[in-house]
């Protein structure tokens, strides 16, 4: 990996040494040289392997945002790591805010499944200081005659509301690879200009989907834990399809190194949701994993978020669980609900949490970030 910096900034310049002091700190070393042109010098910094740490195993972000540096660019195929190596945690800009471990946590909320109630629930969350809305239009299901959503139709609903109320993030489930290309087409088509991210859900374990979220910049992608993983390594195994080079093969099956070497979508959020249920005592739907958090944030360096609703599966559950997912200070809490009256919806009605609860919901996410973070963000 070679870092290039701005245009005449000399070797000695305290913005070269903070590159190089970075890439120490990370495990890999650094050679920076200056090469010198007819018009104006360039400096470079060669990041070369560490005893512990391949230079290859580094997102270019790591790099791309420091003062001074005007390129990132690979000499040797990416590898596929999750893993900070100390170094800093991977930010991702939703609207106007942006989510990371040690930045205060995000409320997304909104529907199970999209209907056309789609309207008013946005607008009341919105009123409540909600921009971060989901909404499923695709559900894989468990039994093949439950409602599987409206599909295209859903989405252009929840676009249009988005638009029309001012939201600032979008959040959708895709279970084919063919439902990308059908998001950008309605995000193009409303003028939606916030920020759509993709999830796969527990149900799904798709590799060509993944590698297709993975080829894809535009959004980011939300990993949920599958419904049996039994640790954090489950969950990487599918991030890594989607954080992978997007490789280019010889027609003898031989990889074609100096064709691969585009990385993947490096845009991505790990969620837990809860896995199977083995007690049928227990009042949680699913079994919730928050410790698993802290686990993640102190191996990765993608964002985490809890979704309590699907573990709890019963509304004021919902309410005391998020209050637990908070102890282990998440990036984003995913909640679904913001229903009137009676009506909540085509699937899982019981975790939806009514408007008239919902700023219970933001008002523990508010304290929390004002406890620990000292920004009351509501």
């Amino acid at each position: 990996m070679i870092v290039i910096m701005e245009a005449g900034i000399q070797s000695a310049d305290p913005r070269v040494a903070a590159v190089v002091a970075k890439a120490r700190l990370l495990g890999i070393n650094p050679v920076p040289e200056t090469v010198t042109g007819t018009e104006f010098a360039v400096t470079q910094v060669l990041l070369k392997d560490g005893t512990k740490v391949r230079s290859a195993s580094l997102p270019e972000y790591f790099f791309q945002a420091m003062e001074g540096v005007q390129d990132v660019r690979r000499v040797t195929p990416p590898s596929v790591s999750l893993a900070h190596n100390g170094g800093s945690y991977h930010r991702i800009k939703l609207g106007g805010v942006e989510v990371a471990t040690n930045l205060p946590c995000r409320l997304i909320a909104g529907p199970c499944t999209v209907d056309k109630e789609i309207y008013g629930i946005v607008s009341r969350l919105v009123q409540l200081g909600v921009k971060q809305i989901r909404g499923g239009c695709w559900k894989p299901r468990s039994n093949p005659d439950a409602f599987p959503g409206f599909g295209s139709q859903a989405v252009e609903w929840l676009f249009e509301a988005a638009c029309r109320y001012g939201v600032e993030t979008v959040c959708l489930e895709v279970i084919e690879s063919e439902h990308i290309s059908i998001v950008q087409s309605v995000v193009n088509r409303t003028g939606f200009t916030g920020t759509v991210i993709l999830w796969v859900g527990a149900r799904t374990s798709n590799p060509i989907l993944l590698k297709a979220l993975g080829s894809q910049m535009n959004f980011p992608v939300m990993v949920k834990i599958g419904l049996n993983d039994g640790g954090i390594d489950d969950i990487a195994a599918r991030m890594e399809w989607v954080l992978a080079r997007q490789s280019v093969w010889n027609e003898n099956g031989s990889l074609d190194s100096d064709r691969s070497l585009t990385p993947g979508n490096n845009r991505v959020i790990a969620c837990l949701r809860g896995t199977k249920q083995t007690d049928k005592h227990n009042p949680y739907r699913f079994i919730p994993n928050h410790s698993w958090t802290k686990i993640i944030q102190q191996r990765w360096w993608a964002p985490v978020c809890i979704d309590p609703s699907h573990s709890a599966g019963e509304e004021l559950l919902v309410i005391e669980n998020t209050e637990d997912a908070l102890r282990f200070k998440p990036s984003l809490v995913m909640v679904e609900g913001g229903y009137e009256g009676e009506y909540r919806g085509l699937c899982d009605a019981n975790q939806s949490v009514s408007i008239g609860n919902m700023p219970k919901i933001i008002k523990l996410v508010a304290d929390h970030n004002e406890k620990v973070y000292g920004i009351r963000t509501f």
